[in-house]
């Protein structure tokens, strides 16, 4: 489409718009159409498109708006130089002048007539004659106006429509009835649900669509309407720019002019000249001896009468194509254009063909114009020529022989010769080239058979391509038309017909290279892909052990391998050389080039490569295995050679597998792994040798083969099991260094669980050996049996004098390993009863101990220990068990006095018992030792901790009674049991209700001179207050119950009170103690009242009476002035006993670092050390934490 631009003058279309116009104005012309109707039709369909307006004083208002084409301006440039002059007219608005533009001047070729130029005659115009008007252009225009009425009969035509569609829109009869009556309000009718009809709904939407079209219309009349005010100066600038642009053609078609007469010039001869014509000529203007015919030139054609005739062509084309010649078309010339006065008939991928007529009459000849190729490589365009003029020749007689069927037979077999030629001038080349000496080419007529693979062994392959005749044979033995000929292609894969091969031809872009890559891409792929089939049968590839992965590409055979894992760590590429068709196995090795060579030797690989591949994939394992296990410590036992009886009942697999044994160096000589290798997959095996000359009891040696692995010792095979081993992700075992320690742990594993269930069997007791599915903790690769062992039998001594155990009655034992000095970690898995179990242990976090765990909300525990490899384990684990009993009886005491836990193990608990000022207990319990408890320097119940040892071993039997089911320490309810009766509880408790005294008596003793007082206590809950000055006096102060509460009772000695017989002066110093306590038992304090002989004082309260009774006999003495204040006093307690605290651990720590530099240096074991430094131990391998 052309620009459009606003103007005053003129509007630009494009010409394909004119030619529309001229075309309908031609149809109207032939079928009758009168000259004024089709002039209307004209008119109305140039409006259509509104290309420019310009108010002009024949419209409405004066103004109207007119449309001009683009190719009343290039008239000129189109007719040719050999017309005679044509005269186009265009009216200036300004002054009405006509200016004449003469197109016969010939602008493209630069061509001039004699004596005449565009600006006017060079000879006569004077050099001051003001230079001709540029062209103003005004035709083609119309009114505005006429716009305006045509705008409106369509919008009323429309309406006319839309009112008859909307009639014809009827509503059924229940709709009707569904609706209800309409009401009257105010003059106006209320319809209520009668629009609501689909069918009114659709009535409405059409009236509103119409009604919104139209609006736009108008709307596009009134913006140009506003617009074309300001078309007089836009129509000006145009003007300017069509002549500027006429200039610019006529210098490029000088240039152009120039060139063509010297290139035509170049072959062009000059005959000698004809002086007696030429003068004749100059003289008279004729020469006599040529004939008059009197023939009169016709006028040439316009542009427009040349663009009327090609239209009437056109016309004539499409009634003789769709109404004469439409039954006999051939298929493939459906496809048609018509234009610019031919018929082009396109067949994909061959040629297109250009026809004319040059009659009317429907009957006459069609004729060749031009012919194409349409595919690649072939001539862009047929050269003028011999070749040409035949083509040409042998077209048209066939049109007028047998028509458009014909003419497509007569170039379709010439299209396909010309791709038979052009594909075996390729092969040719390819013969030459890369593909020497490994394709053979042979010409049958028209069809070319091309060989591959040349020296493969087996049968022959090749591929033929040629023509097909497109006919069949039915079962009757008639011949059938499919359709017309065509290329054809056939492969022989091996000798061996390939039905229906997938392989498309690309006909539009011959490439014989494309095609013979292509068929051997599809045999490459049959090779890889029938390999691959039976390999994935194999029992690794068929549970995914081992990866298979086939890359096929079915256009570039280079494209195309197969991937097979060997091993985890070794992979197999196997591709075929496309050229000749040779196996290549990557990554070069020296084995992979001896299997390389074997492969290629096959016939047939499809049928048996796999069998080769699966050899080497064993031989790789098996050199691997060897080669890792003899790095990671293994001993390969080349010399061991089992019998095939042996063999058969150790390893039972079908066909005879690899077999590889290995040993232990730091196991004993009768254990040995061994390992059978084949496809489906590894099996690692542990096995006993027994000692023939020490053979178990029933064991019959002569039913056994006897081998020797040591000069003097003689074996035969014993005990053997199967080790469940497997790979972390699932796939093939790796025998990377890693793995072999995997199997060092499975193997010990499994000898130890042996000896274990062994032993158990022989002290008859009851447990079970149960296999395992789940990966150990320890690794995700080695799966090692369950062990399960009745809780009852096995501590059966330790529970004789109780109705039933405290865990229950399943003890689970699992495999985690070996640790660094190689001996067997076992892991033992109980559960508390539930009322024996301590509710809420928050105290107990899930380490207690290097070698113990616990899970504090469900009561479970794990515990580890250690053996040699081969050992029972079981007596171990009966004496953890006991001390895990008595740890959990601690911890619950702990728990139910609210006592900050800081450290638990299996032979220590650390507990905190006050925090103002921090003091804490440490309670050690080690196998059968009695327990001990350490306290720091400077903790008040330094005084009584011999009382306090004797408590926690008496277990609730000795002479503290009074304790045994007694109040809850700070105020609880009442909670008999065990545990309360216990040594441990009864020290929690007196440790608890004696601190705020034994606080109060060292504050007092600070304030003392030495031998003024002391405190002599007689037990644990008993203690005597002497005072020496000013006189003797001793307060007894001891711990009874009271009413489910225990109180401190505070009471004279009765030695205090007057005696006869002693000095006066004594007795009077007495008679004076006895009335100050006498009036302080009758007084009463908060946590302290008076009983008249004595005083019953709370925990906290013990504390107040005791400085009381301390400021009594200072004030009786008459020394008060020179004491320190309480509260100095206290702080300054309180900061001695936390820098003990500190100076205590540190001397701790140091402990520990030297225990733990003595273990690295192999001294003693940890267990032997105080249980101080117990704590400070780091273990070397992982505990079970057992979650929620």
């Amino acid at each position: 489409m052309g620009h459009i631009y606003p103007t005053g003058d003129v509007k630009i279309e494009s010409e394909e718009r004119l030619q529309g116009v001229g075309e309908d104005g031609a149809a109207a012309g032939r079928n009758g159409v009168k000259t004024e109707e089709r002039e209307t039709k004209e008119e109305g369909l140039a409006e259509e498109v509104m290309p420019g307006i310009r108010m002009d004083n024949g419209g409405a208002g004066g103004d109207r708006i007119v449309v001009v084409k683009q190719e009343v301006l290039s008239f000129a440039e189109d007719i040719s130089p050999m017309s005679p002059a044509k005269k186009v007219k265009i009216i200036s608005e300004d002054d009405q002048k006509m200016h004449v533009f003469d197109s016969s001047v010939n602008t493209r070729d630069g061509l001039l007539p004699n004596g005449q130029h565009q600006n006017g005659d060079i000879a006569t115009a004077p050099y001051n004659e003001v230079p001709p008007e540029i062209e103003h252009i005004t035709q083609g225009y119309q009114p505005i106006g006429k716009l305006i009425t045509r705008l409106a009969q369509e919008t009323w035509k429309n309406l006319l429509e839309v009112i008859d569609a909307m009639s014809e829109m009827t509503v059924g009869q229940h709709q009707l009835n569904s609706t209800s009556s309409p009401t009257y309000l105010n003059n106006h009718i209320n319809s209520n649900g009668a629009n609501s009809s689909p069918v009114n709904i659709q009535k409405k939407m059409k009236l509103l669509n119409f009604a919104k079209h139209r609006r736009d219309q108008f709307i596009k009349v009134l913006v140009l309407t506003q617009w074309s005010r300001q078309a007089a100066d836009v129509g000006k600038v145009i003007d300017l720019k069509v002549w500027l642009d006429g200039q610019a053609r006529l210098y490029n078609d000088a240039g152009y002019w120039l060139g063509e007469l010297k290139r035509n010039l170049s072959a062009a001869k000059v005959p000698n000249p004809d002086l007696k014509t030429a003068l004749e000529v100059l003289s008279t203007g004729k020469a006599s001896w040529l004939p008059d015919l009197g023939y009169i030139l016709p006028e040439p054609l316009t542009p427009r009468q040349m663009l009327k005739e090609l239209r009437e062509i056109n016309t004539l084309l499409h009634l003789r194509l769709n109404i004469h010649e439409h039954e006999n078309l051939p298929p493939h010339f459906k496809t048609y254009t018509i234009a610019s006065g031919r018929a082009t008939f396109v067949v994909p991928e061959e040629f297109e063909v250009d026809v004319s007529i040059a009659d009317e009459d429907p009957s006459s000849q069609l004729y060749f114009i031009d012919f194409r190729l349409l595919f690649s490589p072939s001539l862009s365009e047929i050269p003028v020529g011999k070749l040409r003029d035949e083509i040409e020749g042998k077209a048209n007689d066939v049109l007028k022989k047998e028509g458009l069927a014909g003419c497509y037979n007569f170039l379709h077999d010439l299209v396909l010769t010309n791709k038979i030629n052009v594909l075996r001038q390729q092969a040719k080349e390819m013969a030459r080239g890369k593909w020497s000496e490994t394709i053979r080419l042979e010409t049958v007529r028209r069809s070319l058979v091309l060989q591959y693979w040349l020296r493969k062994p087996g049968g022959k392959s090749w591929v033929e391509i040629g023509l097909m005749s497109g006919k069949s044979r039915a079962k009757d033995g008639v011949l059938r038309e499919d359709g017309p000929s065509r290329i054809g292609l056939r492969w022989f894969r091996d000798g061996k017909e390939v039905k229906n091969p997938p392989i498309v031809l690309q006909l539009g872009n011959l490439s014989m290279e494309s095609i013979l890559k292509h068929v051997i891409a599809l045999h490459i792929k049959h090779i890889l892909t029938s390999i691959r089939d039976k390999l994935i049968e194999l029992p690794l590839y068929a549970r995914q052990n081992l990866s298979l992965s086939l890359s096929t590409s079915t256009t570039e055979p280079v494209d195309s391998s197969l991937k097979a894992e060997l091993t985890p760590s070794r992979s197999l590429v196997a591709a075929i050389e496309p050229i000749a068709g040779r196996f290549a196995l990557q990554p070069p090795s020296p084995l992979f080039a001896s299997f390389e060579a074997a492969l290629i030797a096959l016939n047939d690989p499809a049928l048996d490569a796999h069998r080769r591949i699966a050899g080497l994939r064993c031989l790789v394992a098996q050199e691997e295995i060897e080669s890792r296990a003899r790095c990671s410590g293994w001993e390969p036992l080349k010399t061991f050679i089992p019998r095939s009886d042996d063999l058969k009942r150790i390893f039972p697999t079908r066909e005879p597998p690899r077999l590889s044994l290995f040993r232990r160096k730091t196991w004993s000589s009768r254990w040995l792994v061994g390992v059978s290798i084949g496809m489906g997959g590894e099996e690692w095996w542990v096995i006993e040798l027994y000692d023939v000359s020490c053979l178990p009891s029933g064991f019959r040696p002569s039913t056994h083969t006897t081998y020797s692995l040591e000069s003097s010792i003689s074996y035969t095979f014993g005990e053997y099991f199967r080790v469940p081993i497997a790979s972390s992700n699932g796939k093939a075992t790796n025998p990377s260094y890693e793995f072999f320690s995997r199997l060092e742990k499975a193997a010990a594993g499994i000898i130890s669980f042996f000896v274990n269930s062994r032993y158990l069997s022989q002290k008859r007791i009851h447990h079970t050996l149960r296999a395992s599915n789940a990966p150990s903790p320890f690794d995700s690769g080695v799966r090692v049996p369950l062990f399960f062992v009745r809780f009852s039998s096995l501590i059966r001594q330790n529970i004789a004098n109780k109705k039933t155990p405290w865990a229950l009655d399943v003890l689970k034992v699992t495999y985690q390993g070996l640790d660094s000095d190689g001996k067997v970690v076992i892991i033992v898995e109980a559960q508390m009863q539930k009322d024996k179990a301590i509710p809420q242990i928050k105290l107990v976090r899930e380490t207690i101990d290097k070698d113990v765990a616990f899970n504090p909300h469900w009561g479970l525990f794990a515990l580890r220990t250690r053996a040699e490899v081969g050992e029972p384990v079981m007596q171990n684990i009966v004496e953890r068990l006991k001390r895990i009993e008595r740890l959990i009886q601690f911890v619950g005491v702990v728990q139910r006095s609210n006592l900050p836990c800081e450290r638990v193990s299996l032979g220590r608990i650390v507990f905190s018992y006050s925090s103002s000022p921090p003091l804490k207990a440490d309670v050690g319990f080690v196998g059968d030792r009695p327990m001990t408890i350490d306290l720091d320097a400077g903790n008040p119940h330094l005084r009584i901790k011999d009382y306090l040892v004797d408590l926690l071993n008496s277990e609730g039997t000795s002479t503290y009674k009074d304790f045994e089911g007694g109040a809850v320490v700070n105020g609880g309810g009442g909670a008999g049991g065990g545990a309360e009766r216990s040594g441990f509880y009864l020290v929690t408790k007196i440790m608890h209700l004696s601190l705020p005294l034994l606080l109060a008596i060292g504050e007092i003793e600070s304030q003392h001179v030495i031998g003024e007082m002391y405190v002599l206590h007689r037990s644990a809950d008993w203690l005597q207050i002497s005072y020496r000055a000013p006189t003797t006096c001793k307060v007894e102060i001891k711990l009874r119950q009271r009413r489910d509460e225990y109180r401190w009772f505070v009471s004279l000695n009765k030695s205090q009170y007057p005696t006869t017989g002693a000095p006066a002066e004594e007795n009077e110093k007495t008679r004076a103690v006895t009335v100050r306590f006498n009036q302080l038992f009758l007084d009463s304090g908060e946590g302290w009242m008076g009983l008249k002989t004595g005083i019953s004082a709370s925990r906290d309260g013990v504390a107040e009476v005791v400085r009381k009774i301390d400021d009594l006999m200072w004030k009786i003495g008459g020394g008060e002035g020179g004491r320190k204040a309480p509260e100095q006093i206290r702080a300054e307690t309180t900061e001695a006993i936390e820098k003990r605290a500190e100076k205590k651990e540190l001397v701790h720590k140091e402990k520990v670092e030297k225990v733990e530099k003595e273990k690295r240096e192999g001294g003693k074991d940890a267990e032997t050390k105080t249980a101080g430094s117990k704590d400070g131990q780091q273990t070397k391998h992982s505990v079970v934490v057992l979650d929620e």
